[in-house]
Order: C-alpha cells, then structure tokens, then sequence
C-alpha cells in the first residue's frame, strides 16, 4: 500500500466539531451551499449534518501519534478532512476540527 491509499470507507451522517464564532456564519453559509446543516450543539461546537451518499475515509499516512485524520466525501466529490487532536497532558483538551476552503473566510 501507499501512502494516501484508502483504508476504510463507510457511510456518515453526522459530525460534531469546534467552531470560533466568528467564522461560524461563514462556515454555515458554504455548508448550506453543499446541502449540509450546522446546528449548534453548545458554546463553540456544532453539529455537521451531511447529504445522504456521504463518505468517510481514513487513509494510510493521514493520522499520527497525536493526530487522527480523515476525510468526508460529499457526494459532489468534495473533500473536506476532519481532524481530532488528541490531549499530550491533563492541562489540554480533545479538538475536533474540519477544514474549510481558505476563501469563504473574510
């Protein structure tokens, strides 16, 4: 195998993740233009609803010791990764984060 290569695939519906306030409307914005849904789950964390056809997949090479990656494929082939850092000490959290296109952002 290599690198990049596909793992596992499997249907998702749904994600939750971590978003800074003030790029919650911009994010909002380009999901409803993909036909998903943001809801607001509680202060800084939403709620990813995704299309029916919807993909999730790990690939070889994309997580590490910290880090786990993935990736949602929208039905319009769109990729969009998902990235969960995992804490190193008791004085840190668990982040959920998805990646944007760098344009919807002001």
């Amino acid at each position: 195998m290599e690198p990049g290569e596909v793992l596992t695939r499997k249907p998702i519906q749904t994600v939750e993740i971590e978003i800074s306030p003030e790029y919650e409307e911009a994010c909002r914005g380009w999901l409803i233009e993909q036909r998903c849904t943001l809801e607001r789950v509680r202060e800084g964390w939403y709620r990813v609803g995704f299309p029916g056809g919807t993909q999730q997949e790990e690939r070889l090479g994309a997580s590490g010791l910290y880090t786990r990656r993935y990736y949602i494929i929208l039905p319009s082939r769109i990729e969009l990764p998902v990235y969960i850092a995992s804490p190193i000490n008791e004085t840190q959290r668990t982040r959920i984060t998805m990646g944007f296109p760098p344009e919807i952002f002001p």
